[in-house]
């Protein structure tokens, strides 16, 4: 209601490309009467008999008018004049239309917003080789554009394309929040498939995301360095790790994802492997250095350097297999999904320099309602292991271990102890 054409203000030449509709159709090439030309053209596209209609072709020689639903095949031509209208009429499809604005007035988005059932706010940042996000904010208005658009309709839900982590400071003012970080050319399709529920969500986060710009501290000297040089001081402790260890809960965090239905957790159950190694060299000795320390006393150590079969997995070398974690998980609600089952694990007396929990595998399964399945996680030596700097080699780590199982890094559902002894001879 109330579409103006543009005055006159035309983007670009266009070819003559346009839908092919039935016969007869309103959409069809139509001559322009004497002295209404391009304007009339864009009268005539805007018109209620024609809501489809958004973008227009006028041929100065023919007079002819040619109608478009959507910027598609634009090229540049000789002897036309395109364009659109202002306000882009809905797409209907039975009851159901779909209203499009281009966000650039706030005060109309949040009309046509607070006109419809659910809003869908589509918002994004970028960043390329040698240029780097100024913040972790949306930037170009677009938090202003959420806020103002979720005043006027609760029901709205954000779309947000981003290389990484981003701010949300209307996180508490809308129904949902959907990310798919940098998709491909078929990210609309994809969007639309989640939104109409036609595909259940299963993605989860890969990053943390945070409160405020700078949740951790991070100095110059740490990034973007001085002198060209970066001093990585936060050690292990980054991303969901520095938020265990300070106790910061996040926006959303690592390993977090929705689903249109619901997963449960059966018990954790573990089990060492205790596995004799021949042995090779006599000279190694389980003693741990000096230049390892430990909050409490210290768990016995190896520093071998992972003997056994040693395969690719992901791209890293995998040794034996040192343990076993096992949970069932039930699709608990009323339609098909994926659940994404990760395994955390935390080192025996919190030794020194590793984080509160650390992931150590993960699993995605596709359930139906109500249906059960077993999952069992391998954890190598390589994975019961630290860094020796001095050593300069992966150091076995004996003791206690405990073994988290849950929905996220914050969302767990069980824990198992595990007690890994060192084996009898050491290779």
């Amino acid at each position: 209601p109330g579409q103006q054409c543009n005055g006159g203000q035309f983007d670009r030449d266009t070819d003559f490309h346009q839908p092919i509709w039935p016969n007869p159709s309103p959409y069809l090439p139509s001559k322009m009467g004497s002295g209404l030309g391009a304007g009339g053209c864009c009268a005539a596209c805007n018109a209620p008999s024609r809501p489809l209609c958004t973008h227009f072709t006028y041929d100065n020689a023919s007079s002819l008018c040619f109608f478009k639903t959507r910027d598609a095949g634009r090229v540049k031509a000789v002897g036309v004049t395109s364009g659109t209208v202002n306000a882009l009429p809905p797409a209907c499809y039975g009851d159901t239309c779909v209203f499009l604005d281009d966000g650039t007035d706030l005060t109309r988005a949040a009309q046509v917003a607070a006109g419809a059932d659910v809003a869908i706010v589509v918002v994004g940042a970028t960043s390329s080789e040698g240029l780097d996000r100024a913040s972790l904010g949306l930037g170009h208005g677009q938090d202003e554009l959420i806020a103002s658009v979720a005043a006027a309709q609760p029901n709205t839900v954000v779309v947000v394309s981003a290389p990484g982590p981003f701010l949300t400071p209307w996180r508490d003012q809308v129904a949902a929040v959907v990310t798919n970080f940098m998709p491909g050319q078929q990210a609309g399709t994809a969007v639309a498939d989640v939104l109409f529920g036609d595909v259940n969500p299963s993605g989860r986060l890969p990053v943390s995301l945070p409160v405020g710009e700078n949740d951790q501290g991070f100095t110059p000297s740490q990034y973007p360095g001085i002198n060209y040089q970066s001093n990585f001081t936060e050690r292990l402790l980054f991303g969901y790790r520095w938020y265990d260890a300070h106790g910061v809960e996040p926006v959303f965090p690592f390993g977090h994802g929705l689903s249109y239905t619901s997963f449960s957790y059966g018990p954790v159950t573990s089990d060492a492997k205790v596995k004799k190694v021949k042995k090779k060299n006599k000279s190694i000795s389980t003693t741990p250095p000096p230049a390892l320390s430990y909050s409490s006393s210290p768990p016995s150590r190896s520093p071998s350097s992972l003997c056994g079969k040693r395969k690719k997995r992901g791209g890293a070398s995998s040794s034996t297999l040192a343990a076993t974690v096992s949970v069932t998980v039930t699709n608990s609600g009323p339609v098909q999904g994926a659940e994404v089952a990760q395994l955390y694990v935390a080192f025996p007396n919190l030794t020194k320099g590793e984080p509160l929990r650390v992931l150590k595998g993960f699993e995605k399964v596709l359930l139906d309602p109500g249906q059960t399945t077993a999952l069992t996680f391998d954890l190598t030596e390589q994975d019961l292991a630290v860094w020796d700097p001095d050593l300069h080699n992966w150091a076995r780590v004996f003791g206690e271990f405990t073994a988290f199982v849950g929905a996220s890094s914050r969302d767990i559902r069980g824990k198992a102890m595990l007690n890994v002894t060192a084996p009898s001879s050491i290779c």
